[in-house]
């Protein structure tokens, strides 16, 4: 009995880890579940909450493993109280060395991040001329690149967000390269981002070379959203041209921050732990 209680703590754990991955790898590259459960709301309200999106799924899918996690925890959390300090102690430590345990590789996975990042281009490199009319029917370079064409303002969407100091804006303008198929759907887009709405709005960046890195099914569900209500043809993949220096090296230091966070924070716990045990043996 023991080794199967053993067996499914074990399962409940690393079902719990490839959920919180599976939740952050969706969110940060709009993919999966996060996508669908977005693009729902989208069809349905017109947008959607980003936050909610990426806790609620998660939590339906752990649901399973947390009841069980619970219900050993009130288990042992019984035996330990018939058991006196010595259990309450040797409790503590395991539940410390579990705990350790995955502050130690959340800690580790946070630094292979930082480690990758630092690999990946920084936007220091020349921008290397790219025929884009050449996009969707093979890999887009991974550099940084320059394309050549003319930029449509009437293909032009965004996303703005309102905070308590200033408001935001990024905004997406169609991009036809040269030698692309006139009058075709729209796979190139251009963004900027503009630290104040009312300077995107004045902001000129419809010029006929543009550089930056190429990122596949890039566009916002919200932008495609609009352009697709506004009777705009989009071209599956579609591509998006960033212009910020660390755009390569961006998700690396998300995967970095929250590596460093979360192996912080359970480190902290298991030390907490190992200093009540040790005050339960002393008092004991």
């Amino acid at each position: 009995m023991a080794e199967h209680r053993r067996t499914w703590l074990i399962l409940s754990w690393l079902w719990l880890a490839i959920v919180i991955s599976y939740s952050v790898w969706g969110a940060i590259t709009f993919s999966g579940l996060y996508r669908l459960v977005a693009e729902l709301q989208i069809d349905r309200f017109g947008g959607y909450s980003e936050k909610w999106t990426a806790i609620l799924p998660g939590m339906l899918l752990a649901a399973p493993a947390l009841w069980y996690l619970r219900r050993q925890s009130a288990i042992a959390a019984a035996a330990v109280r018939g058991a006196g300090p010595t259990g309450e102690a040797r409790q503590a430590r395991r539940t410390g060395l579990v705990l350790g345990g995955i502050g130690l590789v959340s800690a580790l996975v946070g630094v292979a991040a930082f480690l990758i990042s630092q690999g990946q281009p920084d936007g220091s490199e020349r921008a290397v001329p790219f025929d884009a009319a050449t996009l969707g029917t093979a890999p887009a370079p991974a550099g940084r690149v320059l394309i050549h064409g003319t930029a449509d303002p009437a293909v032009t969407t965004g996303t703005t967000e309102t905070g308590r100091i200033n408001t935001s804006a990024v905004l997406y303008a169609g991009f036809r390269p040269d030698g692309a198929a006139k009058g075709g759907p729209i796979r190139l887009f251009i963004e900027r981002d503009f630290g104040d709405s009312a300077v995107a709005a004045t902001g000129q960046f419809f010029l006929p070379e543009q550089t930056g890195y190429l990122v596949e099914d890039g566009l916002p569900a919200l932008a495609l959203h609009d352009l697709e209500a506004r009777g705009i043809q989009v071209a599956r993949p579609n591509y998006v041209l960033h212009d910020q220096r660390m755009s390569r090296r961006e998700i690396y230091y998300v995967v970095a921050g929250l590596g460093g966070f979360f192996g912080l924070l359970f480190l902290a716990m298991a030390g907490g732990l190992a200093f009540r045990a040790r005050l339960v043996t002393a008092r004991g």
